[in-house]
């Protein structure tokens, strides 16, 4: 299967005929090629765009909303479709693709398409009352929308539906190793009505198609999600072009745990916000921080949980937890797994086999793979956007001072008459 960009309209292959292998996850092997776009086909995409802009900005907003309702009802129609291609492509189990993903990519375009039809502008009136102020927003232009790997579709929806709901024109990317729901929805932009231009998508890798988006002088703004190296590199690319940017990176996502908890549910609760969707979410548990009181009791019932993870295959409906794309985890979980030089005691890394051994489930290779525990030091993880790849735990220490900013634990506020704390944590949780 090839999947192809959308430009103009015309869904085409790359220009200079290159192409990227897409593996999936569960099986290890090569199920579909995506084009290796580059600065040429960023500029045709471009340039349809532009000749798109002044029609369908001046379009009623009536009319835009109408399409991106279509839309949202296209994904309904096929979404058994996509959420069989979002589990093969991404490795999340297909119960989990059908729960969430799919459901919010329709809302998504819902959302938008009503918030557009009910956005209501400002005016003052200053002292004197001789004149009026009133903000009038206009459509921008042409924008590039590069989205993430961890919820494809939900995440690449997000991104485009309140830019074309505004009246622009859009240069879609989405991440090179989940591409296909988002080239199955651009297969049905024409259907809800879209003209060409308005809506296109361009795949590649990021160094190329990505960097092409970013700085073409006549793409005004751009929205980003990913590794915070990135974004730094994408804020210092459009400096000095003077872009509006959106940039959602980092996470470093601490979960409080208390010795007055419930024990129980806190240590199932703490699994499931470290490790839901694979750990692969921005809000997942990166940091489990634990009152010293019960902190080597929580560490292991915690540790004997995370043990129990057992991957599976995404395709079947009782799987709940299942592979990450290998070649971005691979990656970016050997960063954890490293012990640098300034590891600190009783500061135990959870990571499930699933996680740490990127499992091909459907060939039994991690079923017997020992579970890794062990000292470390995640300085340079948490200067990353975390998803949620590990979770690490640290003792509080406690001091009978006044919060000096409200906290609470996982499971809710302290319930101990007058207990109050001074979380006295180290220099890397706040870097």
């Amino acid at each position: 299967m090839q999947l192809m960009n959308l430009i103009g309209g015309e869904l085409t292959g790359p220009e200079d005929g290159r192409w990227l292998d897409n593996i999936e996850p569960a099986t290890g092997l090569v199920f579909s090629q995506i084009p290796r776009s580059n600065q040429s086909d960023v500029e045709r995409a471009v340039q349809a765009a532009q000749r798109a802009f002044p029609a369908w900005s001046s379009t009623p907003l009536e009319e835009r909303a109408a399409c991106l309702r279509r839309w949202g009802q296209l994904i309904a129609q096929h979404s058994e479709k996509l959420i069989a291609s979002e589990s093969q492509d991404n490795g999340k189990p297909v119960s989990l693709a059908r729960s969430v993903d799919i459901p919010r990519a329709q809302k998504n375009l819902e959302f938008f398409a009503g918030a557009i039809e009910h956005f209501a502008s400002e005016s003052h009136i200053p002292a004197g009352a001789t004149h009026i102020h009133y903000t009038h927003r206009k459509p921008i232009g042409v924008v590039g929308c590069i989205s993430p790997w961890n919820l494809p579709l939900y995440l690449f929806t997000w991104k485009i539906a309140p830019a074309l709901a505004a009246g622009n024109c859009v240069i879609a990317k989405p991440s090179e190793v989940t591409p296909v729901t988002a080239w199955m929805l651009s297969t049905w932009a024409a259907e809800a009505g879209f003209p060409p231009g308005v809506f296109n998508v361009i795949h590649g890798l990021g160094p190329e198609a990505g960097q092409a988006i970013v700085e073409h002088p006549q793409i005004k703004a751009i929205s980003f999600t990913g590794g915070t190296n990135t974004g730094a590199h994408i804020a210092r690319t459009t400096a000095g072009q003077f872009k509006k940017l959106s940039l959602e990176l980092g996470g470093k996502n601490p979960a409080l745990i208390f010795a007055d908890c419930n024990f129980e549910e806190a240590v199932k609760t703490t699994v499931r916000s470290s490790f839901a969707n694979q750990g692969q979410i921005c809000l997942c548990s990166s940091r489990i921080l634990i009152e010293d009181a019960i902190y080597d009791q929580f560490r292991d019932a915690l540790v004997a949980k995370a043990q129990k993870i057992e991957p599976g295959d995404p395709a079947l409906s009782e799987t709940k937890w299942a592979p990450c794309p290998l070649k971005v985890t691979a990656t970016k979980s050997s960063v954890t797994s490293r012990r640098p030089r300034n590891w600190a005691p009783r500061y135990c890394a959870v990571v499930p086999r699933l996680l740490l051994q990127m499992s091909v489930v459907r060939k039994d290779i991690s079923s017997n793979r020992p579970f890794w525990r062990g000292w470390t030091h995640s300085a340079q993880s948490t200067k990353k956007r975390s998803l949620g790849r590990s979770s690490h735990c640290k003792d509080l220490a406690m001091r009978k001072k006044p919060l000096p900013w409200p906290m609470r634990a996982i499971t809710g506020w302290p319930r101990r008459s007058g207990h109050k704390i001074y979380l006295e944590l180290t220099e890397w949780l706040h870097k």
